[in-house]
């Protein structure tokens, strides 16, 4: 498993592989899965793309940006 697939496995909220935090209360189980989520993005939208085609990223201002 790899890619966005692989992010529901690693902030699940029931095991995570990656724990933001204790656990404690509703808002710590909902940061959780907001940090799924802003992990999926960049796996969707930057990582999928170049992984799947013949891509060169030569331009450090542009790794720069997708990196923030």
């Amino acid at each position: 498993m790899d890619g966005q697939k692989l992010m529901p496995e690693v902030f699940s909220c029931e095991r995570p592989i990656l724990r933001i935090n204790d656990f404690q209360s509703q808002s710590d189980r909902d940061e959780q899965m907001k940090f799924m989520f802003l992990f999926m993005g960049p796996m969707s939208g930057i990582r999928n793309p170049k992984a799947h085609d013949v891509a060169e990223q030569n331009d450090p201002l542009r790794t720069m940006q997708y990196l923030a």
